[in-house]
């Protein structure tokens, strides 16, 4: 089946680029009308990155400067009964990161020069040199209700100097002065909407806009960014029957995956409204052409990976535990019995990254979603798959591998190389998947109990196995079950159910175990078909390898 990929909307922010392109927009007007009535209060609304803020910026600017005819096919087309001129004011905060406050302001003088330049106006500099008082300076030349203010990252410059405090606590005076002002002229501004990724609402950023409403953990816009899938439903469905179509899949086996890996990000206190991953459905559709299916498109993008690697070190007890601390999926899985807890008051409180609890900052970052809520108490998890390989990763490459001593990590860099398993998959070889096991096996320091139980060593080798590239899961379920690891390469699956032997007598036992659990819960026997080999692998607890293994009947 052949789609139209230009109508995909990949890395475009600006609104009046997306329709005059002819882009697929899925319309979110009639929400964006409603905020738009709000004149009384400046509103604040957070969302990860790469999940659409600047695009929702872009559709305000172009909404309040009446260039009505890019809205004609929308919702908001014939509500919008404003028919006044205002001078809107776009600030993007991303263009101002600076390594120290000084630059920070220049940049900020900069950034209000050009927004003057297109409306227009001369303003005079302010002798103080000060951005506030050059915004203020312009403010004077306006009339009541007339500003539109838009700021776009408003928490960029913080968030880039926020491991050096001094330079941090000076942007953020600035900053403050800036808002300051806005306040006290309050009655110029006819809309003033803030967009970030963290809420820095007691840094003092705000103090004085006591008012600020902020509407990011709102029911009613649960769903203002992102795709529900009632709009994936209506906006792309033919980018879903051309997946399947190159997947050699079924439309709902696509639906299940793009769910399984892509969905269950919550923002709202309520916890009952469900969204996609912007940035990775689109590039998902963008990319399934070239042979790419469900990848891990928003990771490169999150950010915060070192302060995410200390939370999951914290979290793990890592240093404690002395480098056997893997079980990582177990501890922040999506299962009842291990989602976080927060109540929604600390999530409010936040301050800054250097001070805020780090759970707050993994959920306004995007790596954790509410799950559920009980008596103003969020439960909090993993939204998906993508999200759960991506914590993989960080965890393995900035906690674990860190951990291992020199000698130990040249045995991983030399001899556990993507090449290896590759060779494993395409020669169906049990032989050389139990080597690459036991190399794995041999990166581990020998006080820690790795081999103490089949989870702590299955998790290992999929972290491994993962920061390499392949596609592969653990505890895949199944009608039946789930299994210990699956692992897909081109058109073939490999399943492996891996058993731990305590002592020499209990090999063979654990062996058959193994082998009779594979074929009792037919694992591995899951849609979309594939040509499927399944593998049972005994490790022994005191030789600390594998040392009994068996290829079943090609399935």
């Amino acid at each position: 089946m052949c789609v139209d990929l230009n109508k995909l909307s990949t890395g475009i922010s600006n609104f009046e680029d997306l329709i005059l392109k002819n882009k697929i927009y899925v319309d979110k007007t009639k929400v964006i009308y409603q905020l738009s009535q709000n004149s009384d209060r400046p509103l604040l609304f957070t969302r990860p990155r790469r999940f659409g803020k600047s695009l929702l910026v872009s559709t305000f600017e172009y909404l309040f400067k009446q260039q009505l005819d890019l809205f004609k096919s929308l919702a908001i087309y014939k509500s919008w009964q404003d028919t006044n001129s205002y001078k809107v004011i776009r600030l993007d905060f991303s263009l101002t990161k600076a390594e120290n406050e000084k630059l920070f302001s220049l940049k900020f003088k900069e950034l209000l020069r050009r927004q003057f330049e297109k409306l227009n106006i001369q303003v005079s500099e302010p002798l103080s040199g000060l951005p506030e008082d050059y915004f203020l300076n312009f403010v004077d030349k306006c009339k009541t209700g007339e500003i539109v203010l838009l700021v776009d990252e408003y928490d960029a410059p913080l968030t880039y100097l926020m491991e050096n405090k001094t330079e941090f606590e000076a942007v953020r005076n600035r900053l403050s002065c800036f808002y300051d002002t806005v306040k006290s002229y309050q009655n110029k501004f006819r809309f003033l909407f803030i967009t970030g990724v963290t809420r820095y609402k007691n840094t003092s950023i705000f103090s004085a806009s006591n008012n600020l409403l902020d509407i990011s953990t709102s029911y009613e816009y649960g769903a203002l960014l992102s795709f529900t899938k009632e709009e994936i439903d209506t906006y792309f469905k033919p980018y879903i029957a051309n997946a399947a179509s190159r997947l050699n899949c079924t439309q709902e086996d696509v639906y299940d995956n793009l769910k399984n890996y892509y969905d269950h990000y919550c923002f709202e206190k309520t916890a009952s409204v469900h969204v996609y991953n912007t940035w990775s459905i689109l590039n998902f559709f963008a990319n399934v052409g070239n042979g790419n299916a469900f990848e891990s498109y928003w990771g490169d993008t999150g950010g915060f990976s070192t302060l995410v690697a200390n939370f999951m070190a914290k979290q793990t007890k890592f240093e404690e535990l002395k480098a056997c601390s893997v079980e990582l999926l177990q501890k922040f899985s999506c299962e009842d019995d291990n989602l976080i807890e927060l109540d929604f008051d600390t999530l409010n409180m936040a301050s800054n990254p250097m001070d805020m609890d780090t759970r707050v900052l993994m959920f306004q970052a995007g790596y954790l979603s509410i799950k559920r809520q009980l008596g103003g108490i969020g439960y909090f998890g993993i939204p998906n798959l993508e999200i759960k390989k991506l914590l993989n990763k960080i965890f393995f490459n900035k906690v674990y591998l860190p951990s291992l001593t020199e000698d130990i990590r040249s045995v991983y860099q030399d001899n556990i190389t993507k090449l290896s398993i590759v060779k494993a998959c395409i020669e169906h070889s049990l032989e050389k998947f139990v080597d690459y096991f036991n190399l794995i096996a041999n990166t581990t320091s020998y006080q820690a109990n790795f081999f103490d139980n089949e989870c702590t060593i299955r998790d290992l080798i999929y972290m491994i196995v993962l920061d390499k590239g392949f596609d592969c899961s653990i505890e895949k379920t199944s009608a039946k079950g789930r299994s210990d690891l699956e692992l897909i390469y081109n058109q073939d699956r490999f399943v492996f159910e891996f058993k731990v032997a305590k002592s020499d007598s209990e090999i063979e036992s654990k062996l058959n175990q193994a082998i009779e659990q594979i074929k009792s819960k037919d694992y591995g026997l899951t849609l979309p078909l594939k040509n499927t080999y399944r593998y049972a692998l005994v490790f022994s607890k005191t030789q600390r390898q594998i040392v009994a293994s068996r290829q079943l009947d090609k399935a």
